[in-house]
C-alpha cells in the first residue's frame, strides 16, 4: 500500500507556518468569526496546526493565543456591527435573518451568560447569537468584555489541543504514513457533516439541560 511521506508533508507546513504564521492565524481567526463568511473557511484548524507548530518551536504559544484570541474578538465586533445597525436584515442567505431573530428572542427570554457563553464555544452558530446582541443593542462594552473573553477560552483550549498533538508527532508520523486514507476520509466526513454534528451536539445538550 502507499505511504505518505508524512514527515515530508509536516516539515514542509512547518516551513511556511515559521515564516508567515502569525499573519495567517490572524486572518483565519478573524474571518471565522464574521457572519456568513466564516461558512467558507475552514474553522479553527488553522490554530490547531499552529499549537502543534508552537510545540515543534517553530512558532511562540502565547503569541498564537494572543494573535488568534484578538483577531476573534475584531471578528465578533463586526457581527455586532451587522446587528446593531441592522444590516443582517438585507443578507438573504441561509437563513441569516430567521436564525438570528431565533437568538434575539431566545436570548431576550432567558438572558442566561452560561448558555451564551457555550453557544459562543460550538461553532457557526456562534455569528447567529454575536448578531442578535447587536440587533438588541447590548451595552458595547459589556459585549467587547464577553466576546474578548470567550475567544481567550476558545482560542487557547485550540492551541492547547495543537500543542498537544505537537507532544505525539511520532505517533502522528505513524498514523498518518500507514493510516492516510483514514485521516483523509475523517477530514472529509467532518467538512461534510460539521453542521449536522454541532447541530446534533447541541441537541444532545438541550435534553441533558432538560434532565
Amino acid at each position: 500500500m502507499f505511504q505518505l511521506p508524512a514527515k515530508e508533508i509536516i516539515d514542509l507546513i512547518g516551513l511556511y507556518f515559521g515564516r508567515f504564521g502569525y499573519p495567517l492565524i490572524f486572518a483565519s481567526a478573524l474571518v471565522e468569526n464574521i457572519a456568513i463568511v466564516n461558512y467558507f473557511t475552514p474553522g479553527s484548524t488553522v490554530i490547531w496546526i499552529a499549537g502543534f507548530y508552537a510545540q515543534q518551536g517553530l512558532l511562540n504559544p502565547i503569541l498564537v493565543w494572543l494573535t488568534a484570541a484578538s483577531a476573534a474578538t475584531l471578528g465578533n465586533q463586526i457581527d455586532y456591527l451587522l446587528g446593531y445597525t441592522g444590516i443582517y436584515r438585507l443578507i438573504h442567505i441561509f437563513n441569516l435573518e430567521k436564525r438570528v431573530e431565533e437568538q434575539r428572542k431566545k436570548y431576550i427570554r432567558k438572558e442566561n451568560i452560561v448558555e451564551a457563553f457555550l453557544i459562543y464555544m460550538a461553532g457557526i452558530i456562534r455569528s447567529f447569537l454575536l448578531v442578535a446582541f447587536g440587533a438588541l443593542r447590548i451595552p458595547w462594552r459589556k459585549y467587547l468584555a464577553f466576546t474578548a473573553s470567550a475567544a481567550a477560552v476558545r482560542k487557547g483550549l485550540f492551541v492547547a489541543i495543537g500543542y498537544f498533538f505537537g507532544t505525539n508527532r511520532s505517533f502522528i508520523e505513524w498514523f498518518f504514513t500507514n493510516f492516510w486514507w483514514m485521516g483523509l476520509a475523517l477530514l472529509l466526513l467532518w467538512i461534510v457533516f460539521k453542521n449536522t454534528i454541532l447541530k446534533y451536539g447541541r441537541f444532545v445538550l438541550t435534553k441533558i439541560k432538560k434532565a
